[in-house]
C-alpha cells in the first residue's frame, strides 16, 4: 500500500507540474494532462502554420480540447475528432461561447434555488463509487439540470457538474484509478450548490471573450476516417503506456447517459485505437512489422500476451491512421508522443511511428521534448511532413 501512495504522491506532483492548462482561462473549465503539448509548443505550431498559409488544423485524438481552444483564439477553422463521447462533450463546452453571461448565471440560480427534492441518476451502475448521501445530493443536482430553462447550456453544465461529481467519488485519479481509502463527503444540498455555481461564475467569465469561429466536432475512430484534405494536425495521441482512457471517463460517461454499464465500456473500448490491454480485442488486426515484433519479443512476466497483443494492435491501427494521413496532409503533422515499459521491455513509440510514418512517404523529424516523471522516460515531437 505505501509504493502505491508513494505512486499516487509522484503522480499528482507531476500533474501539477507538467499541466500549465490547469490555471489559464478556458483550458481550466475541465482539464486534463497534455502530454508535451506546451503553450510555447502550440504557439510555435501556429506561428508556423500561419506563416505557411494555412486554414484548417485537425486534431484527431481531440481530448479535452486544449488545441480547439487554442485554434478558436487565433482564428483558426479547425475540427476535433475522438471515439470517447465524453472528450466531445468537454470539447463541445469550452469552444462555445456564451452570448449572455449574466443571462446563465440568472437562470441557473434560479434553478438551484428551488426546493425540489426529485434526483435523477442516470444508471446504477454509479452507486459503486459514491455514499449513498453524496449520490442523492449529486443526483438532486443532476436532476435539476435537466430542465427545459437550462436546455440551451447542457454541454457546459454537464463538464462542471462532472468535474464536480470527481471530486465526491470513492475514485481517485493516479495512473490507473483506485478506489479512495475514504470518501470526501458533501455536507449539504447547499454547499454543493454554492460550489456549483461557482464554478458557472468562473466558466461563464472565461468563456464570454471567446471568439467564434469554426470549431468542428465529430464522433469518430481517427484510425478509419480523417477529412478528405485538411492542412495540418496538432495532437497528443494515446501512448503505449497501458492507460485506459474509457475508465479514466466512466464516471463522467455514466453521469452524461452515454454509457450505461460496463457493457458500454466495453463498447467504447472497441471503437477506439487499443490504448490499453482492456482495449485488446481478439477480433482486432495485428501488426506484423519486424521492428515491432522484435520489441514484442523483449516483452516477459504474465502479462506477456496480453502486453504484446496491445503492442502489435496499436502499431497495426495507427499505420491506418497514417495511411489517412499521408493522402489528405496537405502541411505538416505535430505528434508529442511518449516513451514506455510494458513487462520489463522498453517500448520506444516515437520510432515505431517513424518507421511506419516512412513507409507511407511521410518525411519524419523527431525533437526531444522533456523527460517524464518515471525514470527513463522521455517526450518527444514527431514531426510528419507531406511530400506530395
Amino acid at each position: 500500500m505505501r509504493i502505491f501512495l508513494n505512486m499516487h504522491y509522484e503522480f499528482m506532483l507531476w500533474m501539477e507540474k507538467v499541466n500549465e492548462w490547469k490555471d489559464k482561462p478556458i483550458h481550466r473549465i475541465y482539464v486534463a494532462t497534455e502530454h508535451g503539448l506546451t503553450s510555447n509548443l502550440v504557439e510555435k505550431y501556429f506561428k508556423e502554420f500561419s506563416e505557411a498559409g494555412c486554414k484548417l488544423v485537425i486534431d484527431p485524438f481531440v481530448g479535452t480540447g486544449t488545441v480547439l481552444i487554442e485554434a478558436q483564439k487565433r482564428g483558426v477553422e479547425c475540427i476535433g475528432i475522438d471515439a470517447n463521447p465524453w472528450a466531445l462533450l468537454v470539447s463541445k463546452a469550452k469552444t462555445t461561447p456564451i452570448a449572455s453571461a449574466e443571462q446563465l448565471v440568472m437562470r441557473v440560480s434560479s434553478v438551484l434555488s428551488k426546493s425540489d427534492d426529485d434526483i435523477f441518476i442516470p444508471t446504477k451502475a454509479l452507486e459503486k463509487y459514491y455514499t449513498s448521501k453524496n449520490l442523492s445530493i449529486l443526483g438532486n443536482l443532476r436532476y435539476l439540470l435537466e430542465l427545459p430553462t437550462l436546455r440551451k447550456y447542457k454541454p457546459l453544465l454537464l463538464t462542471l457538474f462532472c468535474k464536480i461529481a470527481e471530486r465526491y467519488s470513492k475514485l481517485m485519479k493516479s495512473p490507473a484509478p483506485r478506489f479512495r481509502r475514504k470518501c470526501k463527503r458533501i455536507y449539504s444540498r447547499q454547499k454543493l450548490f454554492e460550489e456549483f455555481l461557482q464554478e458557472v461564475h468562473l466558466a461563464v467569465n472565461d468563456l464570454r471573450f471567446l471568439k467564434s469561429s469554426s470549431v468542428h466536432l465529430i464522433l469518430a475512430d481517427s484510425t478509419s476516417w480523417l477529412p478528405e484534405k485538411f492542412d495540418g494536425i496538432l495532437t497528443s495521441p494515446p501512448f503505449m503506456n497501458n492507460i485506459d482512457y474509457i475508465r479514466h471517463s466512466q464516471l463522467s460517461l455514466y453521469w452524461c447517459g452515454l454509457a450505461n454499464d460496463s457493457e458500454d465500456l466495453s463498447r467504447l473500448r472497441s471503437m477506439q485505437l487499443v490504448s490499453c490491454e482492456a482495449g485488446v480485442r481478439r477480433w482486432k488486426k495485428v501488426s506484423d512489422e519486424r521492428y515491432v515484433n522484435s520489441i514484442v519479443r523483449k516483452i516477459t512476466g504474465s502479462r506477456k500476451q496480453g502486453y504484446s497483443l496491445f503492442v502489435k494492435q496499436y502499431a497495426y491501427y495507427f499505420e491506418q491512421h497514417l495511411t489517412l494521413l499521408a493522402e489528405r496532409l496537405q502541411w505538416q503533422a505535430w505528434y508529442t508522443i511518449g516513451d514506455s515499459f510494458l513487462g520489463g521491455a522498453y517500448i520506444p513509440l516515437h520510432r515505431i511511428i517513424m518507421r511506419l510514418a516512412k513507409k507511407h512517404n511521410l518525411k519524419v523529424i523527431i525533437e526531444k521534448l522533456c523527460n517524464r516523471i518515471a525514470r527513463g522516460r522521455k517526450l518527444y515531437l514527431l514531426k510528419m511532413i507531406s511530400k506530395g
